[in-house]
């Protein structure tokens, strides 16, 4: 034992490990980070304003030749903004200890689907604009992103949930602050967002922690440095995608979409935004023509015109309905969900979200389909475990690679004592299901998609008798 009167230091308080009674919520580490980073943003700025305008790309293509790549995606994250998140979380972590320490951190908790009632989910899209009555008059519940939030505070909502995922979210995003003052709103976001974001927000936060199979950061040192934020959630890059999945974690539904559109109806780039001047709200000019740069342009089967990075959010979008199979509708017509059920404004605003049974129109088994195969034309499979996990996987050559995958799967689950099996005969019949062209035409006449071009193709092929079927 350590005989603590021959050190005097070992005696006395160790001030690493006592509570800061000092400490308000401003760490001057993470502000001189800040500040740091102003500095450098502001360079790069003057950068590109100097640099010659990025000319406009003539290549077009139809929604099925797009082929987005999540492994190409994820690679590109874990090289750049996996850094930073890294960063972001270790300086984070004083500030998020003490909002858990002072209740203004809470964990992201879950509640029983359906138990809250009905939601909009606001995107960015041109047909946010067309949706100011319906917002104004709704008395629900609201999810926006912190590109919509201001806009929302402009339209007279109180307590919505305003979601935050990009790490390289900034808090000019919220500004004026103070208007957030008594509107009740709460913020949810991860450990691994901008300090400044952590730091200038003053009201409710509800923390998550992203969850990427294979990769230890998250699956190993986030639920080390941050055991009190137990709700993990898949992401994709893509915010839409995340309010969907909160809000049906939350408890929230049915949902309905507004300014989630992939893209650009009416030639329109994004919605419009709201600024304060003086005691009053003004809207700001509309956005232009989307412009071609660094991004083909993409049209979509339904007309609505779009981009490669947008078609790639709308595969996101796919991925995160398959995992929840919430009862979603699109708010109007335009955009390039035309897969989603459509409702009216006018209708959703006389009902509140209140609707009658054949109103919904897919089953959890249409969902699954419509998801599955969508999927399908990315080269990504989809499998759900006899534990009911659902996991994406992407196959190059699939004739060669998902009977190696389906045995390695197999041998994983007797060797964890695991029951269930997957059957390479029952996947391919799958396969062949999603594949059949002719079928899904009538489906598709049947549901009422309105669509101008082809469906995307789906090759078919002839399946051998299967060893393990």
């Amino acid at each position: 034992m350590i005989d603590r009167a021959i050190d005097k230091g070992l005696a006395s308080a160790d001030p690493q490990h006592q509570a800061n009674p000092q400490f308000k919520g401003t760490d001057n580490v993470v502000l001189e980070f800040i500040r740091r980073r102003e500095q450098t943003l502001a360079q790069i700025a003057a950068m590109q304003a100097a640099a010659p305008p990025q000319p406009d790309t003539t290549v077009e293509m139809a929604e099925a030749d797009v082929k987005a790549d999540i492994g190409g995606s994820n690679a590109k994250y874990a090289a750049g903004a996996l850094k930073r998140e890294i960063m972001n979380s270790y300086y984070n972590h004083p500030m998020i200890m003490e909002d858990f320490a002072s209740g203004r951190g809470k964990n992201l908790d879950p509640s029983q689907p359906g138990s809250k009632g009905p939601a909009l989910i606001i995107g960015s899209g041109p047909t946010l604009d067309r949706n100011h009555d319906l917002i104004r008059g709704w008395k629900g519940g609201l999810f926006c992103s912190s590109s919509q939030c201001i806009t929302m505070l402009a339209l007279g909502k109180r307590d919505f949930e305003i979601v935050a995922v990009d790490v390289k979210t900034l808090s000019d995003e919220f500004m004026p602050l103070d208007e957030f003052d008594d509107k009740g709103c709460s913020l949810i976001i991860h450990p691994g967002m901008d300090p400044e974001v952590i730091h200038e927000w003053r009201w409710q936060k509800r923390y998550f922690r992203i969850i990427v199979h294979g990769m230890t950061f998250y699956t190993e040192i986030m639920p080390i440095a941050y055991p009190m934020i137990k709700t993990t959630l898949y992401v994709y890059g893509c915010v839409a995608a995340a309010q969907v999945m909160m809000a049906h974690l939350m408890g929230y539904g049915p949902l309905f979409l507004i300014g989630c559109d992939f893209g650009y109806p009416d030639n329109q780039a994004r919605f419009t935004n709201f600024k304060r001047v003086g005691s009053e709200w003004k809207m700001d000019a509309p956005s232009g023509p989307p412009r071609y740069t660094l991004h083909p342009k993409v049209t979509y089967r339904n007309g609505c015109a779009s981009d490669h990075f947008q078609a790639y959010y709308k595969q996101t979008f796919f991925n995160a309905w398959r995992l929840n199979l919430a009862d979603i509708f699109r708010v109007g017509p335009g955009g390039g969900l035309y897969e989603v059920p459509e409702i009216s404004a006018e209708r959703l605003l006389a009902t509140q979200g209140a609707l009658e049974s054949y109103e919904y129109v897919y089953s959890n088994k249409d969902k699954q389909d419509i998801c599955e195969r969508y999927l399908l034309q990315y080269n990504t499979y989809t499998f759900e475990f006899p534990n009911g996990q659902v996991e994406f996987v992407i196959f190059q050559n699939p004739d060669e690679e998902i009977p190696k995958y389906l045995d390695m799967m197999n041998n994983m689950f007797r060797q964890q004592r695991m029951p269930g099996t997957l059957i390479l005969g029952e996947e391919k019949g799958r396969l062949n299901y999603l594949r059949d062209n002719e079928a899904w035409a009538r489906k598709e006449a049947r549901w009422r998609w309105v669509t101008t071009l082809p469906q995307s193709p789906t090759e078919t092929t002839s399946e051998p008798p299967s060893a393990s079927g």
